[in-house]
C-alpha cells in the first residue's frame, strides 16, 4: 500500500511540474516580438514605427513618432545652420518649439506594413520629404489666400475687432511659422516672396496689435469692488487701466440702489451686475448678475450703503475666485 501511495505522489508531483513548465513555456510564447520587416535607411523619407493593443492605435503611435522625428530633425538642422551661419536662419527659427509639431502635415504619409505578434499590433509608416514639402507649400498658399485680404483691412478696424481677429489668427500664425521653417530649412526655393511678406505682416500684427487692454470706468474707481476686479485681472494676466481711452473692452460693476427708512432704520436695497462691454461701440458682451443685497443701519443711509457694497465685494470675490483661464472665459475673452 505504501508503494502505491508513493508512486501516486510521484506521479502528482511530476504532473504539477510538467504543468508549471508548460505554463512558463506558454507565457514565453505569448511575449510579443517585432514582426516588421527591416527597412533600408533612406535620406529621401522619414520612417517610424508604432505598437499598441489595436492596429489603429499602433498606426496612430507610428504617426506620432513620425512627427517627433521630423520635429527633432528640423531642430537639429536649425541648430547646425545657426552655428555655421548666423544669418541663415532667423532668431525665431532657432527656438523651435515641439508644441508646434502638431502643425506638421501628414496627409501624404503612407502605411508601409503592419503585423501582429502575440497580443500586440505593429505598424510602420513613412513620409517622403518632397511630398511633405509640396503639402506644406500648398497649405501655405491656402493660408495666404484665406487671411491676407482681411489682414490688410484690419489696419482701419477698432481695437476690439483687431483683438477678436488676433484670436482667430493665432492658430493660422502658428501653422504659418511651422511651414516657413520647414521650407526655409529643406527647400528655400519653394518659399515665395509673397509668402515671406505675408508671414512678416502676420507676425507684426500678432505681436504689436490686437492687444487686449481692459478699461475700468472712472465712476468705478473708488468702489470697493474695483480692488476685487483688479485682483482677478492680475490673476488672469489681463492688462487693464483706469479710464476707457484706447481700450478694447470695459469692465464695470453697475449697481442700482433704493433707499428706504422705517423708523430709525435706514434700509438699502442694492441690485448689481458685473458687465463687460465693447469699448468702441459700448455693446454689452457679458453680464453676470450679482443678485440683490439688503442692508440696514440706525446711523445713516451712507453707512447702510457702505455695508451693502462690502457684501457686494464679498459676493464678487466668490464669483471671480476661479482659475485664470476660467476668469478669461467668464469675462468673455476666451471660448
Amino acid at each position: 500500500m505504501k508503494s502505491i501511495v508513493l508512486i501516486s505522489l510521484m506521479i502528482s508531483v511530476s504532473t504539477l511540474t510538467a504543468c508549471k513548465q508548460l505554463k512558463q513555456f506558454s507565457g514565453k510564447a505569448e511575449k510579443s516580438v517585432i514582426c516588421l520587416k527591416s527597412q533600408v535607411e533612406d535620406n529621401e523619407r522619414f520612417y517610424a514605427t508604432g505598437s499598441a493593443p489595436t492596429l489603429e492605435q499602433a498606426k496612430l503611435n507610428a504617426r506620432q513618432d513620425l512627427v517627433q522625428q521630423i520635429s527633432s530633425n528640423l531642430s537639429s538642422t536649425i541648430e547646425q545652420k545657426k552655428t555655421l551661419d548666423k544669418n541663415s536662419v532667423d532668431q525665431q527659427s532657432s527656438s523651435w518649439a515641439k508644441s508646434e509639431s502638431e502643425n506638421i502635415p501628414l496627409d501624404q504619409h503612407q502605411v508601409l506594413q503592419s503585423c501582429k505578434s502575440g497580443n500586440t499590433f505593429f505598424a510602420a509608416v513613412a513620409l517622403n520629404k518632397q511630398a511633405l514639402l509640396k503639402s506644406v507649400q500648398l497649405r501655405l498658399q491656402q493660408l495666404h489666400e484665406q487671411f491676407h485680404p482681411e489682414l490688410s483691412a484690419l489696419k482701419n478696424r477698432s481695437r476690439y475687432q483687431q483683438y477678436i481677429k488676433k484670436q482667430q489668427l493665432s492658430t493660422a500664425h502658428r501653422q504659418l511659422q511651422t511651414y516657413i521653417k520647414l521650407l526655409t530649412i529643406y527647400q528655400p526655393d519653394l518659399l515665395r516672396l509673397q509668402h515671406k511678406q505675408f508671414a512678416k505682416q502676420l507676425n507684426q500684427f500678432i505681436n504689436k496689435t490686437g492687444t487686449l487692454l481692459i478699461g475700468i470706468p472712472e465712476n468705478n474707481r473708488h468702489l470697493p469692488t474695483t480692488t476685487i476686479i483688479e485682483q482677478a485681472l492680475n490673476k488672469a494676466q489681463l492688462n487693464y487701466k483706469h479710464g476707457t481711452q484706447n481700450t478694447v473692452a470695459i469692465i464695470s460693476v453697475n449697481a442700482n440702489n433704493r433707499n428706504q427708512r422705517i423708523g430709525n432704520r435706514h434700509i438699502i436695497k442694492l441690485q448689481a451686475s458685473l458687465d463687460v462691454s465693447r469699448a468702441d461701440t459700448g455693446k454689452l458682451l457679458k453680464r453676470h448678475q450679482l443678485g440683490k443685497i439688503v442692508t440696514t443701519s440706525t446711523v445713516s443711509d451712507q453707512l447702510a450703503l457702505d455695508n451693502a457694497y462690502q457684501k457686494l465685494s464679498s459676493r464678487l470675490y466668490q464669483h471671480l475666485n476661479v482659475s485664470p483661464a476660467s476668469i478669461r472665459k467668464l469675462l468673455g475673452f476666451e471660448e
